[in-house]
C-alpha cells in the first residue's frame, strides 16, 4: 500500500510540474523573443534613421550645382564649346592655344566648386560634374576616380532625365579605380538645372563608399550578435555583413518575400541554425534592412 501511494504522490505531483514547466518555458520563451524583437526593432529602426540621413545629405549635395554661379558658368562655357567642337568634320577647329586655353578656362571655374563639394560630408569619394555631352569633370580624391565613368554615364543620364531634376538613388556597385583596385559605392544622381530658363545645363553624381554603410551597421551587429542585410525594391543588395553579396541580386528570394509589411520579424534558417528575423523598410529610399539573430 506504502509502495502504490507513493507512485500515486509522485505521479500527481511530477505530471503538474511537468505541465507548469513546460508552460512556463513557452512563455518565457515567447517573452524573451517578443522583447528581442522589440529592441532590436528600436535598434533597426535608428539605424536606418542614420542611413537615411546620410542619403539626405547626399541629396542635399546635388541640389547645390543648381544654385552655384561658378558651376552654371562653367557648365555654359562647356556646352557652349562642345557644341562648336561638334560639326561637321570640316568645320571642326583645331586645338590651337586659344582652344587650350578655353579649356583650361572651363576646368578652373568648375574645379574650385567640384573640391567645395568633395568635402561637404564625410564618407563621399567623388562628385563628378558633366555637361550636356558627357564630358567629366572631377577633383581627385584618395579613395581614387572610377574608371567605368564612360559605362555607367549613359544609364546616369537617362535615369536622371526621367526624374526631370529630382535626385535618384543608385544601388551598390562594385567599382574599379585606375590606381587602388575595387570597390563598392551607392550613388546619387540628379539634373542640374539652369534656374534662369529652366533648361538641363548637365548632370551631378555623388559617390559614397559602402563603409559609410559597414560603420552604422557594425554597432548593431556587434550588440545583437547578428548579421545585417539591406536590399533594394529589386532584391538588389546593398549591404550584408559578410560582403559577399555586394551590388548583386540577394539569391534566398524566399527569405525576401516574408518581408511583406513595412516592418515585422519571422523565424527562419540561414547557414545550417535557427534565425529570428527583424525587418525594417525605409520610406526616405525603399531601402529594407533585415537583421538576422540566432535564436
Amino acid at each position: 500500500m506504502e509502495g502504490k501511494l507513493l507512485i500515486v504522490f509522485l505521479f500527481l505531483i511530477i505530471l503538474p510540474i511537468g505541465i507548469l514547466s513546460y508552460v512556463s518555458a513557452l512563455r518565457y520563451s515567447d517573452s524573451i523573443e517578443r522583447n528581442t524583437a522589440a529592441y532590436v526593432t528600436q535598434m533597426t529602426d535608428k539605424t536606418m534613421g542614420k542611413l537615411d540621413d546620410y542619403i539626405a545629405d547626399m541629396r542635399k549635395i546635388s541640389i547645390i550645382p543648381s544654385y552655384l554661379d561658378a558651376i552654371q558658368a562653367g557648365l555654359k562655357m562647356s556646352n557652349q564649346y562642345y557644341e562648336g567642337r561638334a560639326l561637321p568634320e570640316e568645320n571642326v577647329p583645331s586645338l590651337l592655344p586659344g582652344d587650350q586655353q578655353r579649356t583650361i578656362d572651363i576646368q578652373r571655374k568648375i574645379g574650385s566648386s567640384i573640391y567645395f563639394l568633395n568635402n561637404i560630408k564625410q564618407g563621399t569619394n567623388t562628385v563628378y560634374l558633366f555637361d550636356r555631352f558627357g564630358n567629366v569633370y572631377y577633383a581627385v580624391k584618395s579613395s581614387g576616380i572610377r574608371s567605368d565613368l564612360r559605362t555607367v554615364y549613359p544609364k546616369w543620364r537617362e535615369m536622371a532625365a526621367e526624374a526631370h531634376g529630382a535626385p535618384v538613388l543608385v544601388s551598390t556597385q562594385e567599382v574599379g579605380e585606375w590606381a587602388s583596385g575595387k570597390r563598392y559605392v551607392f550613388t546619387v544622381v540628379r539634373q542640374i538645372i539652369d534656374p534662369s530658363t529652366y533648361e538641363p545645363l548637365g548632370m551631378i553624381a555623388v559617390d559614397a563608399n559602402i563603409g559609410v554603410i559597414e560603420s552604422i551597421v557594425r554597432d548593431m551587429d556587434d550588440t545583437t550578435s547578428g548579421t545585417t542585410l539591406i536590399v533594394d525594391d529589386g532584391g538588389k543588395v546593398i549591404y550584408d555583413s559578410g560582403r559577399q553579396y555586394l551590388g548583386q541580386t540577394w539569391p534566398e528570394n524566399d527569405l525576401l518575400r516574408q518581408t511583406a509589411g513595412p516592418e515585422g520579424s519571422f523565424r527562419a534558417a540561414s547557414g545550417g541554425e535557427r534565425v529570428l528575423t527583424i525587418y525594417k523598410r525605409s520610406e526616405v529610399t525603399g531601402w529594407k534592412a533585415l537583421v538576422a539573430i540566432p535564436e
